[in-house]
């Protein structure tokens, strides 16, 4: 009880400044915990932002599968964020993605953050690229992440079955869940097999270890109604 008090204060002290909360304080990773278990030990906090780095830990740099959640869940939203990537890096920021399932990508659609220059998954498709709904949408013509290595802002907005992606302040894509183009690309894609993808309207915000150094900052979250 001592601890859920701790939380709740610090909730609503985050809450204070016009709604927002801060997800990240730059110091700590206060607020997150790991997918299904303990945080990782490839993420950690350095220069002031949360970095998924696996240098001098155990493991094959690319191949990752850890992630970071938070502890709260949200259901309509709107989440900022700052991230860059290393050359050739691949990340990504799930939504709505709930424990029910063993992965977040299994519920939860997936902003994409990647080097498409450079990462072989851009050449699958510009539906891999930045700021795209991840397999399902890709990002606007002129909508691309700045010079690699540099900051990003990314902003999504979740509200009901809408939602709409931004990168760098330009809209990057949108969509409707369950409208009938929206499961018509669920249809062709990897998606069709997992039967809770994009079901549920509330879940954790996730920040995918792909393999590669990527780094997180500016962190915050508002609740819509």
């Amino acid at each position: 009880m001592k601890i859920l008090g701790v939380l709740l204060v610090a909730v609503s002290a985050m809450a204070a400044d016009g709604g927002w909360i801060t997800l990240f304080d730059g110091k700590t990773l206060t607020g997150w915990t790991g997918w299904r278990g303990p945080v990782n030990p490839v993420w950690k906090v350095k220069d002031g932002a949360i970095i998924v780095d696996r240098q001098g830990v155990p493991g094959t740099p690319g191949q990752g599968g850890t992630y970071l959640r938070t502890v709260r869940e949200f259901g309509d939203f709107e989440l900022e964020f700052e991230w860059k990537n290393a050359p050739g890096g691949n990340s990504g920021v799930f939504y709505r993605s709930t424990e029910d399932e063993e992965r977040p990508q299994w519920t939860g659609v997936e902003y994409q953050l990647l080097d498409g220059g450079s990462h072989p998954d851009g050449k699958n498709g510009e539906d891999r690229w930045s700021g795209a709904a991840y397999a399902l949408y890709p990002p606007a013509k002129g909508v691309e992440p700045v010079a690699v290595g540099q900051w990003n802002k990314s902003r999504i907005v979740a509200r009901g079955k809408h939602v709409e992606q931004y990168l760098n302040g330009k809209l990057a894509c949108s969509f409707d869940f369950w409208s009938e183009d929206y499961k018509k690309r669920v249809s062709v894609g990897k998606f069709a097999t997992w039967k809770k993808f994009g079901v549920p309207v509330k879940g954790f915000i996730v920040l995918q270890d792909h393999g590669h150094f990527t780094a997180f900052r500016g962190v915050r979250v508002r609740e819509l109604k």
